[in-house]
This record gives structure tokens, sequence and C-alpha cells, in this order.
């Protein structure tokens, strides 16, 4: 056996029953994680992280609740070394404590300044900080969206970091007092957070980076102090994509789950007794609606525009996957594929979401 080949074996489990529903009727999609084998990354990525980042993860589909999910992924170990350099992982430039304003103005203001805006922007057009005295959010980014809820009065504001960088940065630039190590490559039932209860927990894409997504709703909903909500922000609605990327490359490291507005709805029934409600959420690069937030708990009952009904959302069969892959990842890479920043990349976005409406969504196997 060669070295690459004992580095998959050991660090790979082998996913055998859905996370969403349980169901041991599994479908394999013939596509793999190509991110990290892209040749202008692979050596930089190579000498800083090491194998592990090259592991081939492999997808399936559920046979019976339709989600779409990592059936061959890294072990908790091998997660977690990944994790422990998350930053070096998805950084084109590396951040370090001495260059922490370089990175958050230059290298990455749309996770680091620009994100933790637009999370409050939300959460004060849904209403979801009337009342709230208490703030846990669950993987941070370096602490602004905490500093910007204490200054507008939430008595006790903690966050959760998966990185040393975002610990720094909390601490030394928005002095976050109450912060505690975090990663998804343990069980949530291991985190342990400095209350019992809290008004508001806010996560980023937790579901889609959890191994077991129903478990951290199931967490979630028992920390919820009464009356409080929980904000699960940018989970990707990974068919949105497929205008604008191939498959694989919307399949990275660090996704669990290949989540669909449907999925996430199917989350929210099977973990939690609370209500919930749904809403289109848009990266900032791009026109179409690419997120989907989930709000669990009470809820302000302001209309909104972007408020998806959930009783009828789409779903996506075996077909309408294996054709993305066969359409988008066959053909030439052309310079109308490659995600950029700026106006061609709105372009994109925009044509491929006209195309879309303009087929009236009749796209292959969707229901």
């Amino acid at each position: 056996m060669t070295v690459a080949a004992a580095q998959q074996t050991e660090s790979i489990e082998h996913v055998r029953e859905c996370p969403v529903c349980g169901s041991a009727a599994l479908e394999p999609l013939p596509v793999e994680n190509l991110n990290s084998h892209d040749p202008a990354r692979a050596d930089r990525l190579r000498e800083k992280l090491g194998d592990d980042f090259f592991l081939f993860q492999r997808a399936a589909r559920c046979g019976d609740c339709g989600a779409v999910f990592q059936h061959e992924r890294p072990t908790d170990e091998a997660l977690q070394r990944l994790y422990d350099r998350f930053t070096e992982a998805v950084a084109k430039t590396a951040p370090t404590p001495a260059t922490k304003f370089q990175y958050l103005l230059l290298h990455n203001p749309q996770d680091y300044l620009q994100g933790p805006a637009n999370a409050l922007t939300f959460l004060d057009r849904i209403g979801a900080l009337d009342g709230v005295g208490s703030l846990l959010e669950l993987r941070t980014y370096g602490g602004a969206l905490p500093a910007l809820l204490h200054e507008r009065g939430v008595e006790h504001v903690e966050a959760a970091t998966i990185s040393e960088f975002d610990e720094h940065v909390a601490r030394t630039v928005y002095g976050i007092e109450h912060l505690r190590p975090f990663t998804f490559a343990a069980p949530i039932e291991r985190f342990a957070p400095v209350r019992e209860q809290y008004d508001l927990i806010v996560t980023y894409e937790g579901l889609t980076h959890s191994k077991d997504p129903g478990a951290l709703i199931r967490w979630v909903s028992a920390h919820l102090s009464p009356g409080g909500r929980a904000v699960f922000l940018h989970e990707p609605n990974t068919p949105r994509y497929r205008p604008i990327l191939p498959l694989e490359r919307v399949f990275n490291n660090f996704h669990m789950q290949l989540l669909t507005a449907r999925a996430v709805a199917d989350l929210a029934r099977r973990n939690s007794e609370l209500p919930f409600t749904l809403y289109r959420d848009y990266h900032p690069s791009f026109t179409a609606p690419l997120y989907v937030d989930l709000v669990l708990g009470s809820d302000a009952g302001r209309p909104d525009a972007d408020r998806l009904d959930a009783g009828d959302l789409p779903s996506y069969d075996l077909a309408w996957w294996q054709a993305w892959i066969r359409q988008e990842s066959t053909r030439p890479r052309a310079a109308g594929i490659r995600v950029k920043r700026g106006v061609r990349r709105v372009y994109d976005a925009t044509a491929g979401q006209l195309r879309e409406e303009a087929r009236g969504l009749g796209l292959p196997g969707l229901k």
C-alpha cells in the first residue's frame, strides 16, 4: 500500500446512514471533492496542511429524504487536524497576530467585517434582537458580531472560536471576554459554554459543517432560554450554485452536508419542537440568493420578502445531481465558469439566474 493510500484508509470514515433522516438507503454520487486538488493551490496547501487536505471525499444522496452529504469523509482526528489549520486552509494569504488588521481589512473583509455587519442587519430586520440579554455565537469570525451586539446593550456576549487567530482577534481587537474553544470535528455535546441558556444563539454554516446536524439543532434548542431564538446563518442552498460552479467545486473539505432548503426544513422538523422560519439569504458577491437562513424559536412575525414557504420547497432526485456533474464538470472550464470577484462574478450569477427562471425551473429531475 502506498503512503497516499494508507493515509486515505486511516483518515476516512464511511457514513452508513443519512444524517437527516437516518435511512440506510444511500445512493452514491460519482462526484469527488476537487477543491484541494486544484494545481494552483495544491503546492501551497500541501506544504502548509499536509496530506489531510488531499483526501478524496465522496458524496451520497439519501434515497428516502433526498439529502446529499459526504459519505466518505475525514475521521474526527483528521478533520480536527484540518480545523487546527483552518485559517491557512481557506485564506489565500494566511493571517498572523502580527498582521491581523491587514488580514481583516485587506484580505478577508467579506467574512470578518461585511459578514457580521450583514448578520446584524438581518437580525434587526426579523426582530431577533428584541429583548435579548445574552448571546452565544458558535464559530465566531473574530468576535465582530458579539462586539456589535454588546454595543447595542446585550449584557452577556460569548463567542466560540475554531482557530487561535479568531480567539486572538476577538480578545485583542474587540475585547470579548467570554471565549470558548469550539470545533465541528467533535460531538456538540462536548462543547462547554459559559451559561446553560441564552436568549440568542447564532451560528454560520453550522448545519453544513456539522457531522451530525440534527444533534446541533437539538443542542441549540435545549440551550435557548424561554422565548429565545436560534439563527443558523448562511447555510448554502446547494442547487442555487448550479449556474455558477461545477458540483466538484461546491463540494469542499469542510462541508459535511450539501444542503437544500428542503433538507434544512426537514432537520428543523425532526430535531426541534420549536417553530421555525426559513429565509433566503445572499452572498455579497452574487445577485442570486445562494443561502438559506433558519430561525428557530419565537418569530417576530414581521412580513419579509425573503421568507420561504417551508411547506413548498423543491426536491432534487439522483438524476438531477448526476446531470449537474455530467453537464458542468466534463467540459473545459472557460473564464465564465471561474469564480471571480467583481463584475464578471455578478454577471455570471445574474445570467444563470435568468436562464433558470426562463426554463421555469424545468431542470432534469426537478420535482
